[in-house]
């Protein structure tokens, strides 16, 4: 996936002059092909990730369209501030593609675990959240972000080539999809590459006694409420699964739409 979102960068750039990339001294071999065709594009500006931010925004306001990539613990605890101030309170069309998401570093120890950015960016203003869950979804993503104005942040994992959906895929943002439209006894809302841990557990430990209504949810910010609801109207017991802290992630995100639509159902986050 994270291959899948360089080279669709790279092919953007290939008719939209105004891209820019830069990182912050990671995938720089990802960008080879990047720094070897637009060198007067590309900036490794170093392990400086608070500076990254200031830059992008400054060539955002220049009416640039400047792609921040980078792991995701970094572009985000440790640059709130920029992010805040420099790209958000300024509504600066800055795309930040978080990689290495969630707890896909656990080797690395908890400096490198991200499992707040979600939490994060969803309180400041103006920032759209994007999760895709394979890479046709990152793909599709990638170009509505190319194509559309605001700050916008993505959470790409590690590469996975399990795929949800086909080449036909469209996608839009707000909206959910239901993967699975099974048994609504139990319905499992979840959001990034953790959907295939949630399918693959259904198949094993459920199927074919129970077959679950899976949603995926690749907009965290801005959701459809009303396309949420819709999609859980029959639901009994309800269940959200991210790799992500369950507290500002996901879970709060539904158990939020939940209390304040008066929706009343077992839940678990």
């Amino acid at each position: 996936m994270r291959r899948t979102a360089v080279n669709t960068i790279y092919e953007l750039a290939k008719e939209d002059k105004d891209i820019i990339l830069l990182i912050a001294d990671v995938g720089a071999w990802l960008h080879r092909y990047f720094k070897r065709d637009y060198p007067n594009r590309f900036y490794n500006v170093g392990i400086a990730e608070a500076n990254t931010i200031g830059i992008a925004s400054g060539l955002a306001l220049m009416n640039k369209k400047p792609f921040v990539y980078g792991i995701s613990v970094f572009l985000t605890s440790r640059c709130y501030d920029q992010i805040r101030v420099d790209i958000c309170l300024h509504n600066a069309n800055v795309k930040i593609i978080a990689v290495s998401c969630g707890t896909i570093y656990a080797p690395f120890g908890p400096t490198h675990h991200s499992i707040e950015d979600i939490a994060i960016m969803r309180a400041l203003p103006n920032m759209s959240i994007f999760s895709p869950c394979d890479k046709i979804q990152t793909k599709e993503i990638i170009k509505f972000m190319a194509n559309n104005k605001g700050p916008m942040f993505i959470r790409i994992p590690h590469e996975d080539n399990r795929l949800v959906f086909d080449e036909n895929y469209k996608f839009k943002m707000g909206e959910i999809e239901t993967i699975e439209d099974g048994d609504e006894d139990i319905t499992i809302i979840s959001t990034g590459r953790i959907i295939h841990n949630v399918l693959e557990a259904e198949k094993k430990y459920l199927y074919p006694q129970l077959k679950c209504k899976i949603i995926n949810v690749p907009t965290i910010k801005p959701l459809d409420k009303n396309n949420l609801l819709n999609a859980i109207s029959n639901a009994r017991k309800i269940i959200t699964v991210e790799d992500h802290n369950i507290i500002g992630g996901l879970g709060s995100l539904v158990g939020e739409i939940l209390i304040e639509s008066d929706w009343r159902v077992n839940f678990k986050k």
